[in-house]
């Protein structure tokens, strides 16, 4: 039987940046999260109000989730993007990643999440409605998924 590889998280760090703007120029990644990263969005994911986790195995990223932290006016965290290596997508890793937030072996735990995903990108719809326990349409060609942890 083939061994079966730990995949732990950990926080982004400033050296990461080079390899993850590597993955931006993924066709679908550049599609949905933007063409390039910049220095603000760096500064962003180092602070501790929107982190962001690598899932690595062995050393190697599998996934980056980027997380905007509860505003205690809103009661949820929001997953504001997930990334999956160009090299290792349709793997699961994704689902992977959105299993762990839900069920509280996420380094953050939260009992309620949201997301919001262009209504266009169908991949991820499949991926968030599978969780969600509840979905709404805004103005904005966006659906919001709420998600509830299973903590």
């Amino acid at each position: 039987m083939p061994e079966r590889k730990v995949m732990v998280y950990r926080r982004f760090e400033e050296t990461d940046f080079e390899w993850y703007s590597d993955w931006y120029k993924h066709a679908a990644i550049s599609k949905w999260l933007g063409p390039v990263l910049d220095p603000n969005w760096l500064t962003c994911v180092l602070s501790d109000d929107s982190p962001a986790y690598v899932l690595h195995s062995e050393g190697t990223p599998l996934c980056v989730i980027g997380i905007q932290l509860d505003d205690g006016i809103h009661g949820f965290n929001v997953i504001t993007d997930i990334a999956v290596n160009p090299h290792h997508q349709k793997r699961g890793h994704g689902r992977r990643v959105i299993y762990d937030v839900v069920s509280g072996n996420f380094p953050i735990k939260r009992a309620k999440w949201a997301v919001f995903v262009d209504n266009e990108n169908d991949m991820a719809k499949a991926l968030f409605s599978k969780y969600a326990t509840s979905i709404s349409s805004n103005s904005d060609n966006m659906t919001e998924y709420h998600i509830d942890s299973i903590m």
